[in-house]
């Protein structure tokens, strides 16, 4: 559930176009760092 968060949280970001191309980098390490702590 709070990987959903973080991961719906980054899309909104992403979709406003200010951080387009650094959220979906952030986005993939995001995820990954999340994946790897739990």
């Amino acid at each position: 559930i709070f990987l959903i968060f973080i991961h719906k949280l980054l899309l909104e970001l992403s979709s406003q176009g200010t951080l387009n191309h650094l959220s979906k980098l952030d986005s993939q390490h995001s995820l990954l760092i999340h994946y790897n702590n739990n």
